[in-house]
């Protein structure tokens, strides 16, 4: 039989609209919402978003945070996108054979076995070892999901979004037309929309599609009990270029499409209900009035599916971003003092000049050379730390100091840095100035040497080689550090000065 002939005949963007919007209309029943409660371990979530509250206000209180208020809910809501996606969902790339456990290659589509509001189509595979047959049903019913508890961003939104509902949240479905799908709630305290992508255990991170993973949007859509919404402009810094690729329908009969569901889903709420809809909605519209700059965590690339499935979509950060060199050369402030003291934080992603207080956003702008290597910021663990990017087997940075120009050589070097390390994970650290070099331990203790006193220039690299096995590119860390520490600072380098003979 050959696969991927009979196929359902696709809906145009409008009939798909107004096809969702019905859909979502499965989360407000009472009895699929229990079932969904009944899943979800809230009394631990309760108790972790109270320790974290406790933290954070002690924060506040210390004058460490910008935050001005700490909304419980939201912290629940940290706590359930961690649960969602290392505990409760799973990922499939590709199904395993159930009669060899062999791996399976897509070889087509069957919608013969599609039953509507459960199996919206059955991709089929073929086992690479016994050739068998492979069905991987794609399963559109939130109550289903429940129970099979495994699939790919669909799946993940639709039951994440029913889950939100059942613990009373404001939430709504977002489709992009693009070819992903995540999930809206409602922050009271913010007063706005909070984006959270189960599949990626991120919170409030729009623009990670279109900076992070290279996604060239045109149409996203919101769905909820109370409305149809267009938030493109949420997830876009370019809205000229997003303007330019929206052709499957005119502007104003999509307006009329989303005004007409939108009549009809209200038309029997009280005029309270409306009147408060109405001005959520106009805040929301002032919001997309100004394009936003990103956020660092918004230009990380696409973490769900295998390495090769992201690659071949284009949504990962693999290839590195494209930085001038930089070298650190001393300020009058510096020749004066007789010191260099450069400093860096994992947490805060920034290095501190000690003398003249000048700071450099970003590890990547302080580097003469990098090569496979990029931050990571762990939410649910609360760490950051440089790693090789997944795919590659060693990364390598290089920091330049030049002094060349100052009318100054080196005198003493003093250096502290950590590095962590995992099973057969390496960091090796190296300080040299020609063919002179020694090594720099990980340890976080202090190492001093006099032995490039003279020089005028001088190299610090670190080389980073993986681990053996799944993982093996978290095995080799550097600069590991809490993300609520800001007062500690993983690297710390004094360059002692001296004046030319």
């Amino acid at each position: 039989m050959f696969y991927g002939t009979l196929q359902r005949p696709k809906k145009t963007f409008l009939e798909r609209v107004a096809s969702h919007s019905r859909a979502v209309l499965r989360y407000e029943e009472k009895e699929l919402q229990s079932k969904a409660l009944a899943l979800i371990p809230l009394k631990d979530f309760q108790i972790a978003a109270e320790n974290n509250m406790r933290k954070l206000q002690k924060s506040i209180k210390s004058g460490l945070t910008s935050e001005k208020e700490v909304d419980i809910q939201e912290l629940i809501l940290m706590e359930l996108l961690s649960w969602f996606k290392n505990s409760f969902f799973c990922w499939v790339a590709s199904p395993q054979c159930v009669s060899c456990k062999g791996t399976t290659k897509f070889i087509g589509h069957d919608y013969s076995y599609a039953a509507e509001g459960e199996v919206y189509r059955t991709e089929v595979y073929s086992c690479k070892m016994c050739h068998k047959k492979v069905l991987f049903p794609r399963y559109n019913d939130p109550e289903k999901l429940l129970e099979t508890r495994k699939g790919r961003c669909g799946e993940w939104a639709n039951c994440f979004t029913l889950m939100c509902r059942a613990l009373g949240w404001e939430a709504r479905y977002i489709a992009d037309e693009t070819d992903h799908v995540w999930t809206e709630v409602y922050s009271g305290t913010r007063r706005r929309w909070l984006h959270c992508d189960p599949c990626e255990n991120v919170c409030d991170c729009p623009l990670l599609y279109e900076i992070g993973w290279g996604k060239k949007l045109s149409y996203v859509m919101a769905y909820s009990r109370d409305e149809v919404q267009d938030v493109t402009w949420r997830y876009s810094c370019r809205h000229q270029k997003v303007l330019s690729r929206r052709t499957e329908c005119t502007e104003s009969d999509l307006l009329a499409t989303i005004m007409q569901l939108r009549q009809e889903r209200q038309q029997d709420m009280s005029d309270a209900r409306k009147l408060y809809l109405n001005k959520r909605l106009v805040a929301e519209l002032v919001e997309f009035l100004t394009p936003r700059q990103p956020t660092e965590a918004e230009k990380k690339g696409r973490t769900s599916g295998s390495l090769a499935w992201r690659l071949a979509r284009g949504e990962t950060d693999v290839s590195q971003k494209c930085v001038d060199p930089f070298t650190w050369k001393p300020t009058q402030s510096e020749i004066k003092a007789g010191k260099m003291h450069i400093r860096y934080s994992t947490s805060r992603n920034k290095y501190v000049r000690s003398v003249g207080l000048e700071e450099i956003e970003g590890w990547e702008n302080g580097t003469f050379q990098m090569k496979s290597v990029f931050r990571k910021e762990e939410k649910d663990w609360k760490m950051a730390y440089l790693a090789t990017t997944e795919g590659s087997d060693e990364g390598t940075i290089m920091w330049k100091f030049d002094f060349t120009d100052s009318g100054t050589v080196v005198d003493s070097v003093c250096i502290q840095c950590s590095t962590w390390l995992r099973d057969t994970g390496r960091v090796l650290l190296k300080l040299c100035a020609g063919d002179t070099c020694a090594l720099v331990p990980g340890d976080g203790k202090v190492f001093e040497t006099s032995d490039f006193r003279g020089c005028s220039k001088l190299e610090f690299s670190a080389h980073l080689r993986v681990g053996i096995g799944d993982g093996g590119w978290q095995h080799a860390q550097l600069f590991r550090q809490n993300t609520g520490e800001n007062e500690d600072y993983p690297l710390d380098i004094i360059i002692r000065l001296k004046k030319c003979l």
